[in-house]
């Protein structure tokens, strides 16, 4: 089963997005911090990280430049509601991006370039 890691110092969004993931037929694993998410990792695979930009501690970027060097392959989508350059997340590492507010439509469409989604599902 595809596991999806979201990353949020919010618990509003951790458990909607949450649920959406479920929805698609996946499981969530949330973290509230980039360091509970490195934390997870270090025993947990994941297939994708959606990952909020800003966080106390260790923002989205950090996560990014992290996740490089002990896990390359895992891509991360990362997610505001501050206006970025959609270039430059993905020149620094973002697989994707997803402006925030969004709903279930709009993360699916942001994910779906790295997991299988079965449409039955979705």
């Amino acid at each position: 089963m595809i596991e999806i890691l979201i990353v949020d110092d919010s618990p509003e969004i951790r458990a909607f997005m949450g649920e959406c993931v479920e929805m698609m037929g996946m499981r969530a694993t949330v973290a509230a911090s980039a360091g509970e998410a490195l934390r997870r990792l270090a025993s947990q695979p994941v297939d994708l990280v959606i990952s909020d930009l800003a966080m106390p501690g260790i923002d989205g970027w950090g996560l990014i430049d992290r996740l490089r060097g002990v896990h390359p392959g895992v891509p991360v989508v990362l997610m505001s509601g501050w206006d970025v350059d959609r270039r430059l997340a993905r020149a620094r590492g973002a697989a994707g991006w997803l402006s925030k507010p969004f709903g279930y439509r709009a993360m699916k469409e942001a994910i779906r370039p790295w997991v299988a989604l079965e449409e039955e599902l979705v």
